[in-house]
């Protein structure tokens, strides 16, 4: 009886072919340095795995360039932590140095620029002040000082115009108008009336000007942020000082001051000169020449700090000298200290 083959009942079937044998790395002709050579049935493809068996050896080249390249990116880190290091410890330092000097009150924040600048306090500086006003911190322009004055009283009344080398000068007969009125700016609190605050850059007088009609107005130059009404329009507190052109260089021009009425409309607007009046307009209403006297500085100690003082002419002097005692009092509880502070 015939036997049945693998692939059926009919006759004349092949015995099973044996299943391929799986490739083996390395090949037993490749260890002796033959190629491997390919079986029937095989495609030739060998198999390699990462996984499980090491690549060939490294040569030494090899292994001293990967130290190498280990040593360099080692030192490039080690340099790039000490930056970072050294940048940590030198803004550390100066946030606590900048936040030191905040808490103590000696720096403030520029409205202007949202940035902040590192001084002295104004109270240690400008020392020379104290007796006659208060220092008042306000949010907006630090340290402030509030004169301790009438309530009809403004900045630029107790004094006189004259005429210089660098435009009109204002000769105060108060005793500290000359820092007050010289540097910074004024403003009006609610709270505490007429505050100044302080500058680093001198003028020989820091005011704003209109002119108009026979009327020639002066006003202190306001902080940033502030604006002054017109000289004819009401407000609640003094700022234009007004006087007629011919009484403009008179001593003592407080004395002169006039309620300025509105200027004439001429041409559908109104004539109004926003800057200091002609010198040769002035002589020609003062029915005079006007002398011109040349500014001379000195240096002048105020709380250990040296500002600029003017030097005014003997005839200006003795204007001065009677007419002091107008403007802020003077405090009491300093009038023992002022020996001390060379006053």
């Amino acid at each position: 009886m015939p036997q049945m083959g693998a692939r059926g009942k009919g006759g004349g079937g092949t015995a099973p072919r044996a299943p391929p044998r799986a490739p083996t790395w390395p090949p037993a002709s490749s260890a002796r340095g033959e190629p491997p050579a390919r079986g029937a049935g095989e495609k030739g493809t060998i198999i390699r795995s990462r996984l499980s068996t090491p690549g060939p050896p490294s040569t030494p080249a090899k292994r001293e360039m990967r130290n190498s390249k280990r040593e360099k990116r080692s030192a490039k880190e080690d340099a790039m932590s000490h930056a970072i290091r050294r940048l940590l410890n030198v803004r550390g330092a100066a946030i606590i140095a900048v936040t030191a000097m905040l808490f103590s009150g000696c720096a403030s924040i520029s409205p202007a620029s949202g940035t902040t600048s590192v001084s002295l306090g104004f109270s240690a500086v400008y020392g020379d002040l104290d007796p006659w006003g208060n220092w008042v911190a306000s949010a907006r322009y630090g340290q402030v000082w509030c004169p301790d004055v009438d309530a009809d009283w403004s900045p630029y009344s107790y004094g006189d115009w004259v005429w210089s080398d660098q435009g009109w000068l204002w000769s105060s007969y108060e005793p500290y108008g000359w820092i007050v009125y010289h540097y910074g700016n004024w403003y009006f609190d609610d709270a505490y009336g007429w505050c100044w605050v302080p500058g680093n850059h001198w003028s020989p007088a820091n005011v704003v000007w209109a002119r108009y009609g026979d009327y020639v107005c002066w006003a202190p130059a306001p902080p940033h942020g502030v604006h002054w009404s017109q000289p004819w329009q009401a407000s609640r507190h003094p700022v234009w000082n007004v006087v007629a052109s011919a009484d403009f260089t008179r001593e003592n021009v407080v004395q002169f001051r006039v309620r300025a009425s509105a200027p004439p409309a001429r041409d559908g607007g109104h004539r109004i000169a926003y800057h200091a009046p002609d010198v040769r307009v002035v002589e020609r209403d003062h029915h005079a020449p006007i002398n011109r006297i040349k500014v001379i500085h000195e240096r002048r100690s105020a709380g250990g700090r040296q500002l600029m003082n003017i030097v005014l002419p003997r005839e200006e002097m003795a204007r001065v000298e009677r007419n002091q005692g107008h403007g802020a009092r003077r405090h009491d509880a300093h009038a023992s200290n002022a020996g001390k502070r060379g006053r």
